[in-house]
């Protein structure tokens, strides 16, 4: 590989474009995690609005913390519509947010700084689903989120990879 100082137009120095790499044997998609509990932390979230309904959802990240799971990702979305952010504020609850913090309108960017950095353990399940090509293939959902004291609570529906 050819050294050099030069940079390409974006800032990147010419030398990386050089790099190889070897793609052989590495795989596509991740294997999902097997069922259980997984410590894990949120350090995201993105309010979004759904495809099919046009409904508000916060979708939120959550990174794996220990184990062969650390540094895998999963996401969590929490409808916004008003009949279903008992599942929002209950997680955040066991989240460790103040309740009395959450007695009141709030704004989602104030939620999604209260979420970040906070740890919990996610219960995973495996399920069987068909992609849009039509191709049946398996991936994690969230059935519940417990705090790491222990409580529980049922979660909505989420997925890693």
């Amino acid at each position: 590989m050819a050294k050099s100082n030069a940079q390409a137009d974006d800032n990147t120095p010419v030398a990386l474009y050089d790099l190889e790499v070897d793609l052989t044997g590495i795989k596509t998609e991740y294997e999902p995690l097997a069922k259980g509990s997984y410590p894990a932390r949120c350090t995201g979230s993105e309010p979004r609005v759904g495809q099919d309904s046009g409904e508000p959802y916060l979708n939120v990240e959550f990174t794996f913390t220990e184990g062969d799971a650390a540094n895998r990702k999963t996401w969590n979305s929490y409808s916004l519509q008003p009949q279903a952010l008992w599942r929002l504020k209950g997680d955040m609850i066991r989240m460790g947010v103040e309740p009395a913090r959450l007695e009141q309108r709030v704004s989602i960017s104030d939620l999604q700084q209260e979420l970040e950095g906070r740890d919990c353990v996610l219960n995973l399940d495996v399920e069987t689903y068909t992609d849009k090509q039509g191709v049946k293939k398996t991936r994690n959902k969230v059935q519940s989120l417990t705090s790491l004291n222990g409580s529980f609570a049922a979660a909505p529906s989420g997925r890693a990879f």
